[in-house]
């Protein structure tokens, strides 16, 4: 009898989940018996821009070594939580599972498909009815402080409206150049702190102009700083 693929990665992650239940016990290794979720932070941020970076580099061995580091560090905590007694790496594979079923009524509960805005626009609709808004709760509250700021700067220019008041892409490639205007009359002046302020001012301009476009700054200046990389070392090397 044939393994389906599915009972073969249920009992791969069996196995993961019995050998870090075999770490984290007495007898087991010092190190990974110590980790918290606090002091494994530093890990889940490096492990997943190592799985983007094996996307940008299209190294499909690699891509799949670093999922595993990924996923190891969802396993960790997992099982730290369960030995808290708040939840196990069941309960985090089933409430993602429900998570998708619910936000796919097009496919799971019979609704209409769309175009793919109107599906997005399913989408948030659905998460805004799973977690209401409270009082003591601002939308722009829920965005991770982690993440990076290009990335941080464009999902801002999207969910507080700026992108639409500054006028859509035509709107956003003028204010990119009044922007810039103003970083260099304050060069010209040596003034410092309002530099910086129009810098800012031009790069969460340019962030919202990325996401007008569909694209993310963050992958677009990565994408950029690696060229330049490869091109010196190549320069370098010749």
């Amino acid at each position: 009898m044939t393994t389906k693929p599915s009972d073969a990665a249920s009992a791969a992650l069996a196995r993961l989940l019995i050998i870090m239940e075999r770490l984290r016990a007495p007898g087991g290794c010092p190190w990974d018996a110590e980790q918290t979720p606090e002091s494994l932070k530093p890990y889940i941020i490096e492990e997943a821009y190592e799985v983007v970076e094996a996307i940008d580099q299209g190294d499909v061995e690699d891509l799949r070594d670093e999922l595993g580091d990924l996923l190891l560090q969802v396993v960790f905590l997992a099982r730290i939580h369960e030995e808290r007694e708040n939840f196990s790496m069941f309960d985090v594979i089933q409430a993602i599972a429900d998570k998708l079923v619910r936000r796919h009524p097009h496919v799971f509960a019979g609704t209409p498909i769309g175009d793919a805005r109107m599906l997005a626009d399913q989408w948030e609709a659905i998460k805004r009815a799973e977690k209401p808004e409270t009082t003591s709760e601002h939308p722009l509250e829920r965005l991770p402080r982690q993440l990076p700021a290009l990335q941080k700067a464009g999902k801002l220019a999207q969910k507080t409206g700026f992108n639409e008041a500054t006028g859509g892409l035509a709107g956003l490639l003028k204010q990119a150049e009044r922007d810039l205007k103003a970083v260099g009359r304050s060069l010209a002046r040596d003034e410092e702190e309002p530099s910086r302020e129009h810098l800012g001012s031009l790069l969460f301009t340019l962030a919202g102009l990325a996401t007008t476009l569909d694209q993310d700054a963050e992958d677009i200046l990565r994408g950029h700083n690696q060229r330049v990389l490869s091109h010196h070392i190549k320069a370098k090397a010749e």
